[in-house]
């Protein structure tokens, strides 16, 4: 039985399917998987090299996928796809078979590896806030089901044109809120795949959870201040978040633009190096792609080009297994010690230091970021206050840079106004009077409606009105907190040396499906710096508690610094290999698995 206590709306968590002893025994594969190819753990190199072997077709590919899904998904109650793109997935699937034969045919082998696009028959599936003709995007509610995108998002094109292949769209927490969990009016919750009775963590929990269960070679979340590395770190994968400005966002339900991010969630440091490098670019219709990458910026974007012309950025040139020896990490010890860390994630971090140190890193222990010229030095504990999930120091008082909510009614207003639909709502307003969406919704966006707009005479601390500041309600260059917070972390990462910042991802395992957090903080680490800086972040699996629960580790890098944060963390990944695919959703094509999962995998 599934405990539900706690709780958050247990109707939500009963109805997964009942898998009888003799589902776990066998397990749920066709008994005669005709057409399936092995796909457990299946990285985009090795696609590459199979498909220009002869050893499958893009189609055999995308059909494993789609059969896969159809075995696991529903069956298991993991609920992580949402929406299925069939009929387009394999007629794409299909040109580019054509493609490869000509191309075959024309270069021989040798000349065809050197110009085949770098994310040749990637299936991919999208966090559904992400256009994409032909499937509705809804951002998980019921409100937005009738909204069918005419045009793909920019972060979609990019990737098409790098030879990647959309397989549908995985659940995700309602308008990109819950960190915790995954749920929606219109779909429900997303279960673990370590775990069935278990949260992958939100709001790309679908995202996560189907690639950890092998349902895609890769996918799409986005990250506001968790949402990709938090459910990366409770699913067992890989998820990074870009630089603010590296990656477009236009033609994406915004949750608040002035820290939204489109991220690549994998199962390898190298498969999402290799995602990035096909989705950083200049997006016109984005205002931070614009000032970050366009003429006037002064961030330095490498590229490269492929046979067709078509430039994209090649992140997987920075993966370097010897890159521990010779980096110098911060470790942010005050993150982990802040009151209540559970200790098997302590022990897990604590090995995690121990294997870096064992390849030849550097550990500059209990790093801080200090020169606030604005207050007191940031503290992840606020001197004894709690957790600084989001907050900055000004004249003795600590702000909370999330407490500003009215990027989530512009954003979401301006991508209203643009839907196509008579029957859709105009604007958040409309939205919430139609009442389409999930109770645990409704305080978010009552508070966005209700939110003053952000101006010095509205922003409520008295010291930050004294002071002309408006903290929290825009970009890091037009917030003085954040401007500040940045030029703190860069000066004091510069004055240690560093090359990176490490800590737990999470300092707490997943939560019950059902359950909920009775206060603020969850042991959730990923919203403290990253999103208020604009720097990039990637959480890496770190291990499994004694309940087989996933655990990862967070490594930050200055901004626009990925080249080092990839080669970093790509070094760890390979020398601690501690990536293990989930027992209940084994190879459906004779692979080896790993075996009958536990009976407590499922349920208690």
């Amino acid at each position: 039985m599934l405990p539900n206590s706690g709780v958050l709306y247990p109707s939500d968590a009963i109805g997964v399917a009942a898998l009888s002893m003799r589902d776990l025994e066998q397990g749920l594969c066709p008994s005669t998987p005709t057409g399936t190819v092995p796909v457990e753990e299946l990285s985009v190199r090795e696609v590459r090299a199979l498909l220009l072997d002869g050893k499958m077709s893009c189609q055999q590919l995308v059909e494993t996928y789609i059969t896969r899904i159809a075995v696991y998904d529903s069956p298991t109650g993991l609920n992580a796809v949402r929406s299925l793109a069939v009929e387009s997935a394999l007629a794409a699937a299909r040109a580019l078979d054509e493609e490869l034969a000509a191309l075959l045919a024309r270069a021989g082998a040798d000349g065809a590896a050197r110009e085949l696009r770098p994310l040749f028959c990637a299936p991919l599936l999208l966090k559904d806030n992400i256009d994409f003709p032909g499937l509705p995007t809804t951002a998980g509610a019921k409100a937005l089901a009738g909204n069918y995108p005419s045009a793909p998002a920019h972060v979609v094109r990019r990737l098409e044109a790098a030879g990647a292949i959309v397989l549908g769209k995985s659940n995700m927490g309602e308008f990109a809120l819950f960190p915790s969990f995954t749920v929606g009016s219109l779909a429900g919750f997303t279960r673990n795949p370590y775990h069935l009775a278990r949260s992958p963590g939100g709001s790309s929990g679908g995202s996560a959870a189907a690639v950890a269960a092998n349902l895609a070679l890769g996918a799409l979340g986005t990250d506001t201040g968790n949402s990709v590395r938090g459910p990366a770190s409770h699913a067992g994968v890989v998820g990074l978040r870009p630089s603010i400005g590296l990656v477009g966002r236009s033609g994406v339900i915004p949750l608040r633009l002035d820290r939204d991010t489109v991220s690549p969630i994998a199962r390898s440091v190298a498969d999402a190096a290799a995602l990035l490098s096909a989705m950083a670019g200049l997006d016109p219709e984005d205002e931070a792609s614009r000032h970050e990458l366009g003429p006037a910026s002064n961030a330095t974007v490498e590229t490269a080009s492929d046979a067709n012309g078509t430039y994209f950025e090649d992140y997987t040139r920075f993966l370097d297994d010897r890159a521990l020896s010779q980096a110098r990490i911060g470790v942010v010890r005050e993150i982990v010690d802040v009151p209540g860390t559970n200790r098997e994630i302590s022990a897990l971090f604590a090995g995690a230091l121990y294997t870096m140190q064992s390849m030849g890193a550097t550990l500059v222990d209990n790093f801080s970021i200090t020169g606030n010229e604005l207050g007191l030095d940031w503290d992840a504990d606020r001197n004894g206050q709690g957790p600084a999930l989001g907050h900055w120091n000004v004249d003795g008082h600590w702000s909370d840079l999330w407490a500003c909510t009215s990027p989530l009614r512009t954003g979401m207003d301006d991508y209203l106004e643009h839907v196509n639909g008579t029957e859709l709502p105009q604007n958040l307003a409309d939205l919430y009077a139609e009442g389409n969406y999930h109770p645990l919704s409704r305080d978010a966006i009552l508070s966005a409606l209700q939110a003053p707009e952000a101006t010095p005479e509205a922003f409520p601390t008295p010291t930050q009105r004294q002071l002309g500041l408006v903290c929290g309600c825009s970009y890091w260059w037009d917030d003085p907190c954040r401007t500040e917070f940045r030029r703190n972390l860069v000066d004091s990462m510069d004055a240690a040396g560093v090359d990176v910042l490490v800590y737990p991802t999470w300092n707490e395992p997943p939560l019950r499906i059902g359950d909920a957090w009775d206060s603020y903080y969850d042991g959730n680490n990923s919203p403290m710096i990253a999103p208020q800086t604009g720097s990039p972040a990637i959480s890496v699996p770190m291990g499994f508690t004694a309940q087989g629960l996933p655990a990862g580790i967070q490594f930050l890098a200055r901004p626009f610094d990925e080249p080092t944060l990839i080669a970093v963390a790509h070094a760890y990944e390979r020398a601690s290999s501690l990536r293990q695919p989930p027992r209940l959703f084994p190879d459906c094509a004779g692979a080896v698995s790993a075996g009958p999962p536990a009976a407590s995998q499922v349920a208690g």
